[in-house]
């Protein structure tokens, strides 16, 4: 916890699942927290923007929210869209458009 509160972060993003053992001492040391949660597509949709719009990017999210939606689109339709047919796994790489390193 010292080595991360020394850097000075203006934002921490934690899982919030990670539970009170990994959220309480970051909070504790009054450093700016954005708590996500594992859930649904729009959660992840939601918490990509607020990551964005807090590293003062918000204009950079559209592409990977595209993508993403292209993706999902392209599952469904290949499935009939029945979520529970098939699974899939689409790792984001810096190769992507949309991808996190392009939010730098």
């Amino acid at each position: 916890m010292e080595e991360l509160a020394a850097t000075r972060p203006d934002l921490v993003i934690q899982w919030a699942g990670r539970g009170p053992d990994y959220v309480d001492p970051i909070l504790n040391a009054g450093l700016t927290t954005m708590l996500i949660s594992y859930g649904t597509e729009a959660k992840t949709r939601e918490y990509m923007t607020w990551a964005a719009e807090a590293m003062g990017k918000p204009e950079r999210i559209a592409a990977l929210i595209d993508w993403r939606e292209q993706v999902l689109q392209e599952i469904q339709s290949k499935n009939g869209g029945d979520p529970g047919r098939g699974q899939a796994l689409r790792a984001l790489s810096a190769a992507c458009p949309g991808s996190a390193a392009h939010l730098r």
